[in-house]
């Protein structure tokens, strides 16, 4: 998915992304699948499927919370903030970009922190 995300061909990042999430299924893999989703809900905004986005990137985040990584609920919940402008919700877009840059700065993420001010 990521070789065909970076050559700009989003449908077919799609379909080998959720190929992978599947298979990931398959072998109980599911931690896996965080960053799965996560580029998912990034591609769906890429293409405007805002509910798709908004749907992955919170599946992502239910997950998350079970395997704990700092690190992937921050850029889900920056991911997710972006994509909530897109559709208007300003309010709870501006509650996960403070979410996330919280976790930003207690991890000293410099991408992130950059994108955030």
């Amino acid at each position: 998915g990521s070789t065909f995300t970076a050559l700009n061909k989003i449908d077919s990042a799609i379909y080998y992304l959720q190929l992978a999430r599947q298979k990931n299924i398959e072998i109980n893999n599911l931690p896996a699948n965080a960053p799965v989703l996560i580029n998912l809900g990034e591609l769906f905004v890429k293409k405007r499927n805002h509910q798709q986005a908004i749907m992955h990137l919170n599946e992502a985040l239910i997950l998350i919370e079970k395997i704990g990584s700092q690190d992937l609920k921050m850029k889900a919940l920056y991911n997710l903030g972006y994509t909530h402008t897109k559709t208007g919700k300003l309010v709870q877009a501006e509650k996960e970009f403070k979410d996330a840059l919280q976790i930003a700065e207690n991890l000293n993420d410099k991408e992130i922190l950059y994108n955030s001010y």
